[in-house]
């Protein structure tokens, strides 16, 4: 499945258009403000070569150098000069009076009107004026590059602000989208939060109108999900009722075979292989049905006093223990208490210990522990020194009716299975270990906080 952003691609759809169009507008500024500043520059220039025709008849009649008169040029004409325009004045085909860089000038006085020239390969416009009555001519040139950089500087002016505005836009477009969104991120919080078998409808404050139907359509599904659970669980309970009687009736009758062959060669192992499996496969049916009971009221959580539930289990199941020529150690720390359900928690150490009892070899030595993490959080030990685990296949373990290779035959693969189950229901953390010293360490740790209802 292939992911992008929401965020972005609503801000990329707004934001890009009005680059653009800031764009285009920039452009068609930039050529309606050229052909602007060429109008009233070429006026400019009309009106500098009328000035300089005024200031110069007198003196260029006379012959005179006009370069020579200082106090005739004004502050205008300096600032024309400082800006790079220059001027010259002829008489006939003589230059009487230059300023400014210019051109090169020719071997006659160049014709009246607009053109334009090229100086050192830089462009640049001239204007040429000649008086009507006598042979004075006046040529004022300019760079390109003057009426360029007007052009630019009228661009910026007007660009900056609007780039200023794309930017506001832009932030507060992004910070509206991010509150849109944030109904989107408080919903995946609480789908994420929640128990894996919490199937109840989504719930918002607020909900964006665009994602009302997937929300319907997740709650739809919840709704479908939820009902065939029920009724996958109301089918297991039954079939486990069901089941319990004819095992019975079965392992009744595998019984009476087995004494019935008793003393008889070859026969007497089949039958007790037969009410064997009938034992197992009762501890199976049994397994479901608690398990389903459970799964059916974990909901009620209420505060358990793990040491002495621990206790109690320990004290039913040390005598089986015992039989088999086990050890058993208890150190169970008092007022260790967790919130949950007391019935699934006796389970947990219920299968446990017997998974222990089960694997551990005669002689051998179990260890119930309830302590206290140094975090101050709740935790469950069973330790033994039987023959642990093969690496690398602890997590194989939770699975349903996972068996290994030399195992006990008298599990039924459920034990773990339902022992992790249970502690993820109550927030717990489970976790199989083997010891170096050989044997299996199983450890469940509780949350500080009771889990919410």
């Amino acid at each position: 499945m292939k992911l992008y952003s929401l965020r972005r691609a609503t801000l990329g759809a707004l934001v890009l258009p009005m680059l653009v169009a800031l764009a285009v507008a920039a452009g068609s500024g930039l050529l309606s403000a050229r052909r602007t500043i060429a109008i009233l520059r070429d006026h400019a220039m009309q009106q500098e070569a009328a000035f300089l025709l005024t200031l110069s008849l007198h003196e260029a009649a006379e012959g005179e150098q006009l370069g020579t008169i200082h106090n005739a040029e004004s502050g205008a004409l300096g600032e024309l000069r400082a800006q790079g325009i220059g001027f010259r004045i002829w008489s006939g085909d003589r230059v009487m009076t230059v300023a400014g860089a210019l051109p090169q000038a020719g071997k006659w006085a160049p014709a009246p009107g607009f053109a334009d020239v090229a100086l050192q390969g830089r462009p640049w416009r001239r204007y040429v004026m000649r008086d009507p009555q006598l042979p004075i001519l006046v040529e004022v040139a300019e760079p390109a590059a003057v009426r360029d950089s007007m052009m630019w500087r009228m661009g910026a002016s007007v660009a900056g602000p609007l780039l200023l505005l794309v930017l506001a836009v832009s932030m507060i477009a992004s910070y509206r989208v991010a509150g849109a969104l944030r109904p989107l991120d408080r919903i995946s919080q609480g789908i994420r939060a929640r128990h894996e078998d919490d199937l109840s409808p989504l719930e918002g404050d607020v909900i964006p109108q665009e994602i009302a139907p997937l929300v319907d359509a997740v709650n739809d599904l919840l709704g479908r999900l939820g009902a065939a659970l029920r009724s996958e669980r109301a089918f297991s309970d039954n079939a486990a009722h069901e089941l319990r009687t004819p095992l019975a009736i079965l392992k009744t009758r595998a019984q009476l075979v087995q004494q019935a062959l008793s003393g008889v060669a070859g026969q007497e192992h089949q039958a007790a292989a037969l009410v064997e499996a009938t034992d197992r496969a009762t501890a199976v049916i049994e397994q479901l049905l608690l398990l389903s009971r459970l799964q059916s009221g974990l909901s009620r959580f209420a505060p358990v006093d793990l040491s002495d539930l621990a206790t109690r289990v320990a004290q039913d199941l040390a005598g089986g223990a015992l039989t088999r020529g086990h050890d058993v150690e208890a150190r169970i720390a008092a007022g260790v208490t967790v919130s949950g359900n007391a019935d699934a928690l006796a389970m947990l150490v219920r299968n446990l210990f017997e998974n222990a009892v089960r694997h551990v070899p005669a002689g051998g030595w179990i260890l119930i522990e309830v302590d206290r993490t140094q975090a101050g959080e709740p935790v469950l030990r069973l330790v033994d020194n039987g023959p642990g685990l093969p690496p690398g296949k602890l997590d194989l373990a939770f699975e349903r009716f996972t068996r290994f290779p030399g195992g006990s035959a008298e599990g039924t693969g459920l034990g773990l299975s339902i022992v992790k189950q249970i502690a993820l229901s109550h927030g717990a953390r489970v976790a199989l270990r083997n010891r170096l010293e050989g044997g299996l360490e199983c450890e469940v740790v509780f949350p500080l906080a009771a889990p919410s209802s």
